[in-house]
């Protein structure tokens, strides 16, 4: 992979772990691409080189969280068991 492109990933990749910090705060319909690309520190225009529209944005940040969540509960039910010592063990764990 060419250093360039490596770049461009780990841009595209601050963008998303930024944006999702913000979706956490405000939901989908109070934040805009000029407050994700403002919180990225790249000009609005730029955003586009990353992600064709927001929609798109959203749909691949829905998916990273979608994914952690599923990870984090893998990790429950690894750790914690099955039924009565789950919920115990997610309870402590909070």
């Amino acid at each position: 992979m060419k250093l360039s492109s490596i770049a461009a990933e780990t841009r595209r990749k601050k963008i998303l772990e930024t944006g999702i910090q913000l979706l956490r705060k405000t939901g989908p319909d109070g934040i805009g691409i000029q407050e994700i690309a403002d919180a990225s520190g790249i000009p609005k225009g730029s955003f586009y080189n990353y992600f064709p529209s927001k929609d798109h944005f959203l749909l691949e940040a829905l998916e990273i969280y979608t994914n952690a969540a599923i990870q984090w509960n893998e990790s429950v039910l690894e750790e914690g068991g099955r039924g009565p010592s789950a919920l115990r063990f997610l309870y402590e764990k909070k």
